[in-house]
Formats: structure tokens, C-alpha cells, sequence
């Protein structure tokens, strides 16, 4: 065992499911931050174009928080440190900056829509306080459900 300085260390990154990436080790320097073993563990994963945040744990369950010094107490340098890595979740949203299809009577885009129970009819609310029908077709001798006949007329 050698004590936490600025001696060097040979990782391998080990996934979840137990596939190892980079080989037999990659020496790094004790002090690697998580932001280095990101880096380096994207490129080694083909995560460079687009990397994805990454925690790092060691076999026996301690997160790699600040650097490898900081968060073991000694460091074994004459073996291979295996670190287990686990992708983090990333959310990305887009922002709408237009519409990509309009309905006619609304100035901006459609909140809400319903069609009627037979399915001849469409009631819809947009973003401007709008309400449209679209294709209702009563046919004589057919009545409407009182619930279509209030949302007909609310659409009014």
C-alpha cells in the first residue's frame, strides 16, 4: 500500500452489467477529478460527440466524489483500481419556437381538443382563448348527446 500523493493508479472502468472498458488499466494520476474520469470514460464508451454525466463507485461501494485522493483513504497502486461506472439520466428539452401544423380559426397552437362521441365532430382550444368546431355533420332524424350539444355551443 502506498499512501495518497502524487503517485499514479491503474483504473478500469467496469459497467453494471460487468463489461470492462479500457483494457487491462489506464494509468492516471491519484488526484483525477470525476470530471477527468468522465471525460475519459465517454471517450473510451464513444460518448464523445454527445457525453453523458457519470457516477463512479469502487467494488466495495464507495462513491468517487471529488477526485480518487479525496475519496479513498489509501490507495493499493501495485493493483488495478476498478471503478464501477453508472450512466446518469439526462433530460433534454427542446424549446417549440413554432408549429409544424395549424388548425384554422386559432392564432396559436391547440391546448386542447375532443372529439364528439360519434366521432363526426371535433371541438378544439387554443393558447389565444379560441374554441372551434370542425366537421360537424348532423344528419335529419339524428339528435345529439346533450354533452355534444353544450360543447357545440360553447364552441360557438
Amino acid at each position: 500500500m502506498t499512501e495518497i500523493g502524487d503517485a499514479q493508479v491503474s483504473i478500469r472502468f467496469v459497467g453494471e452489467d460487468g463489461k470492462k472498458v479500457g483494457g487491462a488499466g489506464i494509468l492516471v494520476p491519484v488526484n483525477t477529478t470525476t470530471n477527468q474520469l468522465q471525460i475519459l470514460c465517454n471517450q473510451l464508451l464513444e460518448n464523445s460527440d454527445d457525453p453523458v454525466p457519470i457516477s463512479f463507485f469502487t467494488s466495495e461501494g464507495t462513491e468517487i466524489r471529488d477526485s480518487i485522493s479525496q475519496s479513498l483513504d489509501k490507495i493499493d497502486t501495485e493493483k488495478t483500481l476498478e471503478l464501477i461506472y453508472q450512466p446518469q439520466a439526462v433530460f433534454r428539452i427542446r424549446p417549440v419556437t413554432r408549429c409544424s401544423a395549424s388548425m384554422p380559426g386559432h392564432g396559436e397552437p391547440v391546448i386542447s381538443a375532443q372529439f364528439s362521441p360519434d366521432g363526426r365532430g371535433l371541438a378544439s382550444g387554443s393558447g389565444d382563448t379560441t374554441r372551434t368546431k370542425t366537421g360537424f355533420c348532423v344528419l335529419p332524424g339524428l339528435q345529439m348527446r346533450p354533452k355534444l350539444r353544450r360543447l357545440v355551443k360553447m364552441a360557438r
